[in-house]
């Protein structure tokens, strides 16, 4: 991204801000309220203290902080959800599969009832080392996250989109800046079939009246003839896994489409 900047006429140097998620070790289902790795951003965002803060957009909640505004979304990376450890299919019965994704934990339950889903703490090098340990099996990460971590040489298996879709807005990252205050450079990085792509899956989210705790997988892409399509699986409270396909030529009208199509209105 700096580079994108600097190319565009905008020097830029990097500022470390550490976040409640890197700094608390339970896991993000369990964290109180939205946000756990962007909230510290965004107020760093407020105070001025940076000029653009800079997302793994999966993280950031439906509806931003007042006066703040998505000023890009960078070229998408593969949205996939990854194994590392053993594939799902070569675990025996009853062999401890890691997430704190409840969307994950349900889309496992639905391909492998008889593992055990357990809640895992930490970053993504924490959690690989989980594996590492043998204390559980096999844990499911994005694998985008694995890959810009360097740690793709561990993935035993990328789980299928259409079985297993991603989270709103997983693989893409996000550019952050106040309104109003957004520098040519940073729209310049901003990649428009991904931004409809993930604005048409944060739309079902916010349909659902969702967060991050919603087990819900949204997988949108562009079609040959520039429509967008949109494939949907949410898990409800009996553990029954509902599915949609939509497809359509803005992003808020196939969210519409699959959120009736999920018997939401």
């Amino acid at each position: 991204m700096l580079a994108g900047l600097g190319r565009a006429g905008q020097p830029a140097r990097l500022v470390g801000v550490r976040t409640r998620g890197d700094r608390e070790h339970a896991p993000e289902a369990l964290m109180a309220g939205e946000g756990a790795f962007v909230s510290a951003l965004e107020e760093a965002l407020v105070r001025r203290e940076i000029d653009l803060a800079v997302h793994s957009l999966k993280d950031v909640p439906v509806r931003l902080a007042e006066g703040l505004v998505l000023a890009a979304v960078l070229p998408r990376h593969d949205p996939s959800d990854a194994v590392v450890g053993r594939p799902l299919r070569a675990l025996p019965s009853g062999a401890r599969v890691g997430t704190s994704s409840p969307r994950r934990a349900a889309f496992v339950r639905a391909l492998r009832p008889d593992l055990a889903v357990v809640p895992v703490r930490g970053n993504v090098p924490r959690r690989v080392a989980l594996v590492e340990r043998g204390e559980v099996e096999a844990v499911v990460l994005a694998l985008a996250g694995l890959e810009r971590l360097g740690l793709g040489g561990l993935v035993a298996e990328v789980l299928p989109l259409d079985a297993f879709p991603p989270a709103p807005g997983q693989g893409a990252i996000a550019v952050e800046a106040r309104q109003g205050e957004v520098p040519e450079a940073a729209v310049s990085l901003d990649d428009a079939p991904s931004r409809r792509a993930v604005e048409a899956e944060r739309a079902l989210l916010a349909r659902l009246g969702g967060g991050c705790g919603l087990p819900l997988g949204a997988w949108a892409r562009p079609t040959a003839g520039g429509a967008i399509r949109l494939t949907a699986r949410l898990v409800d409270g009996q553990g029954r896994v509902r599915e949609a396909e939509a497809e359509a030529q803005a992003p808020e009208e196939v969210a519409e489409m699959a959120a009736r199509a999920l018997g939401r209105p």
